[in-house]
Formats: structure tokens, sequence, C-alpha cells
């Protein structure tokens, strides 16, 4: 069930993230961008829209629209999973905005219309979250002015972070729900968050991708959440994870633009290991993309 979409303010309640330079050399306008899957998807709107002052775009595969479950589970596992007929986007619009007007307990959503870009994904063969649920996403960025929005709707890819060539087959259902279609979503999503700093052809020069399977100089930092919990509660009643990653290229050891990723169900430590966050090789290719990047 898409957990993130519980919360109307959200607490960081994603078990695991990944964050990453883009660049080898900190820019003065350094961006922090965000994405997920499933309910790391789901998650991540809550969290580009909560903060939207801070974060300038947001990649999304099978999620849906901010507040979408407006604290009921029984709309969660319908509307916002399987009934997408249901949400009103007009309506979690209007809450958006009412909520910082009268609570002031997320950023101005005017924020969103200010050089955002929002990359979504949907497999046609997705059981789980039904691609309709993206495309009310779609209509919700849309009602912000966001004026770059690309969606992905024809590769028939089960729920599952799409890969290029790491995981099950691309309309199997299950663990660790990475599937190969010969798509790169990393690479896809990164170059156009981030379209400046990207060469030509990043994404769909798959050939390139292959021979770029050795991630680039830098390490991988392990992050104590706990640190992050108000009063020094523990994190696992909070939904959070003890531990996130942290993979900080050479060369931004000063700061670098950001890209925070999000696991979706059945994809923490204890489910899947260290797929989701293996950073020198595929399924989780964003070092890959790196290599691409411009510096």
């Amino acid at each position: 069930a898409p957990q993130s979409a519980l919360t109307h303010r959200p607490a960081m309640r994603a078990p695991l993230l990944l964050a990453m330079g883009a660049m080898a050399v900190a820019p003065p306008d350094a961006k922090v961008t965000v994405s997920g899957v499933s309910s790391g998807g789901f998650f991540a709107v809550q969290f580009h829209v909560a903060f939207s002052s801070l974060i300038s775009g947001a990649g999304v595969i099978a999620g849906g629209p901010f507040y979408c479950a407006q604290g009921n589970v029984d709309v969660a596992l319908s509307s916002c999973m399987t009934t997408p007929e249901l949400i009103s986007v007009e309506e979690l619009a209007a809450i958006t905005r009412n909520t910082y007007i009268t609570t002031k307990t997320i950023d101005d959503p005017a924020n969103l219309a200010k050089n955002n870009r929002v990359w979504l994904f949907t497999g046609t063969k997705d059981t789980v979250v039904h691609p309709g649920v993206v495309r009310k996403l779609e209509s919700y960025y849309g009602l912000f002015g966001i004026k770059h929005i690309k969606m992905l709707d024809t590769i028939p890819a089960e729920h599952s972070w799409v890969t290029d060539s790491f995981g099950n087959a691309c309309a199997f259902k299950g663990e660790p729900y990475m599937n190969q279609c010969g798509f790169d979503a990393a690479s896809e999503l990164l170059s156009f968050l981030y379209p400046t700093n990207t060469r030509s052809n990043l994404a769909s020069n798959r050939t390139q991708n292959r021979l770029n399977t050795t991630a680039t100089t830098g390490r991988l930092m392990e992050i104590n959440q706990a640190r992050f919990v108000p009063g020094g509660a523990p994190p696992a009643p909070l939904g959070l994870g003890k531990t996130a990653y942290a993979w900080v290229p050479e060369g931004c050891e000063n700061g670098c633009h950001v890209h925070v990723a999000f696991h979706g169900c059945l994809q923490s430590l204890k489910h899947i290991g260290m797929d989701f966050v293996n950073v020198r090789d595929p399924p989780f290719t964003f070092v890959r993309s790196l290599q691409s990047f411009e510096t």
C-alpha cells in the first residue's frame, strides 16, 4: 500500500535513500531532486510538495498525487491504487493550497511553478498501482503550473523499478520489484531532471551506458537516520530505517547537486539486501548515469 500517501505532512519515512552528486564541481545554483517507486513514489511526491522551496524536481514511478488517501487507508487501497477515477485532482490541489494558507505546515505550492521538472513513469502491465493513478498525478502537477512534465506510459512493465538489464522479466510481479525492460529509468529521469548537465543522448545511448558499468570514483557513506528523529526517539516506529546510504562522487566533498531516491514496499534491506542501493552494479544505475554528466 502507498504508505506515504497516508501522511499529510511527511516525516522522512522511506527506510532507504540514496543521495549523490550530479556534477563533479558544485554549481552556484545546486539543485536537490527526489525520486521513488511505488510507496517511495508517493513519498517522493509528498516530499516534493511539502518542501517545494527546497526541491526542484521529482521522478516518480507508480506513484500518485499529494495527500491522495486523505488519511484513510481504504482510500489509499482503492482510489490511490486501483480506481483512479475516484481521485479528484482539483480537490487535492485545493487541499494543498489551503493547507499552506491555513497551517503553513507545507511550503507555498506556488514554488512548484518555478523551473520545476517532473518525470513520470507507469508500466502498461502494472497491476498494483493502476496507470491512471500516475496520469492523475500528471494532472495534479499541471494544476500548479509546472511546464516541464514528461510522462512515459508505453513500456509493458509490471509494478517495479525499471532497468536496462537487471532483475526479473519486464512483466513479472515480485521481489525485488526490479524488472529488466531494456529501459534505464535512472538515466532517463536524471537526464530529464538535470537537462543542462548531461551530454546529448545520455539516456538513449544504452550502448554507452552498458560500457560504463564501473562506478565513478567516490565513496558510499552510511547515514544514521536516528540523528534526524526529534527527541532522540528510535526511527523504526516512524517507519524510518536505521541506515540510509549516500554515494559521494570524487570532487563532491564540498557540495554538488543532490538526488535522493526512496525505495518501495518490500525493497528494504530486510527484504532485498543492498539491491536497491548497490551503486557499483545495476540495478540502481544512477552512478553509471553520472559518468555521462558534464563536469
